[in-house]
């Protein structure tokens, strides 16, 4: 058993050393004009950041506010921030059966925006301690980006209380009129993906070509079919002491679901699989089935991530659902339950993935049988679904 946490450790460590290895400098623009370079002491923030924690080369320690930078950018990473003034929503849905907007609260205020989209019309974002989005669009030449507006209020109609909904931005955004391939706003939701979409084929439309986006936004989910071979062994001892080997190559057949952990720039997973293993075993005293559905909770942490290729590693704890578990002349024989941990390497390109994974399992026993050792390694082939 030692050994197997010993894999689980080393590929945990490898997540550490090589995370490590990428670590680049970050980039400071002070309001003078004067670049610094050093390491930002916090990163990934959910929320756009109200001040930085800065480490210059030389070691120093320090500390800026919005007003005292012009911007920063994260590290090799095209995660970049700027310091604008700007005129934010900060209003509140209230539980008035009237309109709300006596409510209605705008202020001026100096923040760091992280840029969404870069070109002719840029996306610039925010995120406030109630973790309101804000959106804002600036063009090429204007000064102050304009924040694009949604607000939602009680009124009353027919006698009943209903919530409506004003799309403000709809009309904000016709300023992009000018491009003929977007003549209707009417289906742009007030969504990174939705307004870094438009944005982009505004600026490809207006003949921007170095159009970039900046940050895009992470897939929440990704559904994964998978398809491949395994190749196992187990050992089981029944009431006489009498070993059932289960040495064997099998299908495999399985979907996976990886959950996108925010902020991680998508380098982080939690990956839920169910995969369907058959095999028979080949002891020749007591030929034997198996069949059973693995499933397997863990993160994935990448190694390599672009847009088209990633490599990862991953690790994690299974459970083995057995579906039948018996000796093919005697068939009172009982499921077993299995349980145990897992770890992997992977490749992706686009849609495509290849795994190799190694799976350990042990706690197995019924009232007949107990397995003193069983391992198994499974490669698979995957495609994203969605």
């Amino acid at each position: 058993m030692k050994k197997h946490y010993f894999l689980i450790a080393l590929i945990l460590y490898s997540h550490y050393h090589l995370f490590a290895q990428s670590v680049s400098l970050d980039t400071l623009v002070l309001a003078s004009g004067e670049t610094k370079i050093g390491t930002l002491k916090e990163k990934g923030w959910m929320k756009n950041p109200s001040k930085i924690k800065f480490i210059t080369t030389e070691g120093k320690s320090l500390e800026y506010f919005p007003t005292q930078l012009k911007g920063f950018k994260v590290g090799e990473s095209v995660e970049q921030y700027e310091t604008h003034t700007v005129s934010m929503d900060l209003s509140m849905l209230g539980n008035s059966y009237t309109s709300n907007t006596e409510s209605i609260i705008v202020k001026d205020t100096t923040v760091f925006l992280s840029v969404l989209v870069e070109g002719q019309a840029r996306l610039l974002y925010y995120m406030d301690n109630r973790r309101k989005e804000h959106f804002y669009l600036q063009l090429k030449g204007e000064a102050k980006p304009e924040e694009l507006i949604e607000r939602k209020e009680y009124i009353l109609r027919n006698g009943q209380r209903v919530l409506a909904t004003s799309k403000d931005y709809i009309v904000q955004l016709s300023v992009l009129g000018n491009c003929n391939e977007l003549n209707d706003f009417s289906g742009v939701s007030l969504t990174k993906s939705s307004l870094i979409k438009t944005l982009v084929k505004y600026n490809q439309c207006v003949g921007y070509t170095t159009v970039k986006v900046v940050r895009e936004d992470n897939d929440v989910f990704e559904v994964w079919t998978q398809l491949g071979v395994g190749i196992g062994f187990q050992r089981q001892y029944d009431y006489k002491k009498t070993p059932l080997d289960f040495n064997n190559i099998h299908p495999v057949i399985g979907i996976g679901l990886d959950m996108v952990i925010p902020r991680t720039k998508n380098k982080f997973r939690v990956t839920v699989d169910a995969n369907y293993h058959s095999f028979d075993g080949n002891n020749i005293s007591y030929p034997s089935e198996a069949k059973y559905i693995n499933l397997t909770l863990g993160p994935k942490y990448d190694l390599l991530n672009n847009k088209k290729t990633r490599l990862y590693v991953t690790a994690g704890y299974g459970i083995y659902v057995k579906l039948s578990n018996a000796q093919k002349d005697n068939s009172w024989v009982r499921p077993i339950d299995l349980s145990g941990e897992y770890g992997g390497l992977g490749f992706v390109h686009k849609r495509v993935a290849v795994e190799l994974k190694y799976e350990n399992v042990n706690n197995a026993f019924n009232w007949l049988y107990s397995t003193q050792s069983a391992y198994n390694f499974s490669l698979l082939v995957k495609y994203r679904l969605l």
